[in-house]
Formats: C-alpha cells, sequence, structure tokens
C-alpha cells in the first residue's frame, strides 16, 4: 500500500507533461483546425470545407515539421502551454498573441 502512495506523486507529475515529441504536431494541428472551424468557417473551404479535411491538409506538412526540428531539443511542458494556450483561444481573441507566440516559441530549442 505504501508503494501506491510513492507512485502517485510520479503518475501526476507525468500526466501533467505535454505531449510527446510525436504527436505534438498532430496536436497543434488539430487545435489549429478547431480554431478555424469555428471561428472563420468560410476559410474552412480552403481545406476541403471541414474540420476532417482541414487535419488532412495540413497533416500532410507533419514531415517537413519532424525534418526541420530534428536536430532540435523538446521541451514537453512548452508544448503542454503552447497547445493550452490554442485550446484556451476564443474567437474574440488575438491569433498568436505576443504570449502565445513564446509559449509555442519556447517547444524548440534549435541552437540559434
Amino acid at each position: 500500500m505504501n508503494r501506491i502512495w510513492t507512485l502517485l506523486p510520479l503518475c501526476a507529475t507525468l500526466t501533467a507533461c505535454g505531449p510527446s515529441r510525436d504527436k505534438y504536431f498532430d496536436q497543434v494541428i488539430e487545435e489549429v483546425c478547431s480554431y478555424y472551424n469555428e471561428c472563420y468557417p468560410d476559410y474552412m473551404a480552403y481545406f476541403g470545407g471541414d474540420l476532417d479535411g482541414c487535419i488532412e491538409s495540413m497533416s500532410q506538412y507533419t514531415d517537413e515539421m519532424d525534418e526541420e526540428y530534428a536536430d532540435c531539443d523538446y521541451d514537453r511542458g512548452a508544448a503542454k502551454a503552447c497547445l493550452g494556450d490554442f485550446k484556451d483561444l476564443t474567437c474574440d481573441d488575438d491569433y498568436y498573441s505576443d504570449d502565445m507566440q513564446q509559449d509555442c516559441e519556447a517547444v524548440w530549442d534549435c541552437g540559434d
């Protein structure tokens, strides 16, 4: 029973982490497409007219993004913050505000 209490903080810490590196871009794409779908439905025509079409269309770039950031360090905490910013985004907000930009840029450290 004592082992359970020892493991609980670890489990809580792990679930508080952001997405794995290989899932990050997929989750960003889902959030961006959800935002477009809700706030700019006319823009969705560019992506085939619906949420699934947007996700499929944008997903074609994930390999390119994976390649571009292959040699960079990935920060799961920053990824979680960036995705949280996307999830909290409303149609009245400025898309990609300074805070959001700062959070999302912190996801990758490419040594620049």
